[in-house]
């Protein structure tokens, strides 16, 4: 029965580490917006459009202008780039045994 509850009690809180280090990690606008920018980016230059010719704060309008396609963007995640920024924002899966004490 205490085994079980230890079980249980470390199971939660490893639950409640990953939800406290995914908000922070959304709540990080900055980090938000500069891998938002990059995947756009990334995805511009899989598009037809070949990417932005000014910087991106001076595009935003030609920005909600452009269409891409879905194609596009299952192509463009294929990208090592793109993948890298998608996995650099997905929050970080938590191991039972990372958070048992040695």
């Amino acid at each position: 029965v205490i085994s079980a509850i230890f079980v249980e009690s470390t199971m939660a809180a490893a639950q409640k580490m990953a939800q406290e280090k995914k908000r922070k990690r959304h709540a990080d606008e900055h980090l938000l917006a500069s891998r938002v920018t990059r995947l756009i980016t990334c995805i511009l230059k899989h598009s037809e459009h070949g990417g932005l010719h000014h910087k991106f704060t001076e595009s935003v309008d030609e920005l909600f202008e452009i269409e891409v396609a879905r194609s596009v963007i299952d192509e463009a995640i294929q990208d090592p780039v793109a993948k890298e920024i998608l996995d650099d924002l997905a929050p970080r899966p938590i191991s039972f045994w990372s958070t048992v004490p040695e």
